[in-house]
């Protein structure tokens, strides 16, 4: 089946030009329309050329709202990604879509340490750290003890930083 005009005209601007938020969101809908085309959305993201990935990881998190379940065959590309992202839109997405998931047992404890590393780093940006901290605080859900190790150390720091913007509950 050939693709529609619409799409491959999509992906014919994501290669080529700037991808405003209009056709970001139009984009991310086609991929939900035709599950099909969230391959090459996905080669996008993962790619080495800095400005395709970063045009690709705005879609991202407009799929991950509507139709996540398209982007958990990617779950663990998405995690080992992200250490050596080549851009920071790449991250955050990636955390804004943990967010939102059921993580698998198996890549809990990696999700965990790579949350856990970005919000003692003091140099992420704070998206990052909110995000991080929220996919950490989902994980403590489902096993308790881990807050015990979180809350001291961290919570209590935060609530005297600038990070205390990026959250309504404290």
């Amino acid at each position: 089946m050939a693709e529609s005009p619409s799409r491959s005209q999509l992906f014919l601007k994501m290669k080529s030009s700037y991808l405003s938020r209009k056709d970001s969101r139009s984009f991310a809908f086609e991929v939900i329309n035709n599950p099909a085309s969230i391959e090459e959305l996905m080669d996008y993201f993962f790619s080495d050329d800095l400005r395709i990935c970063q045009m690709a990881s705005f879609p991202i998190i407009t799929i991950a709202d509507h139709q996540i379940e398209l982007l958990l065959p990617f779950l663990k590309r998405m995690i080992i990604g992200y250490k050596t992202a080549p851009h920071v839109a790449f991250k955050r997405n990636v955390l804004r879509t943990l967010q939102l998931l059921d993580i698998p047992e198996d890549l809990e404890g990696i999700v965990y340490d790579l949350c856990l590393e970005e919000f003692c780093n003091l140099k992420s940006p704070t998206a990052l750290r909110v995000f991080g901290l929220t996919v950490m605080c989902n994980i403590c859900i489902k096993h308790p003890e881990l807050s015990q190790e979180l809350l001291p150390r961290d919570i209590q720091e935060l609530r005297h930083s600038y990070l205390a913007l990026g959250f309504d509950f404290l």
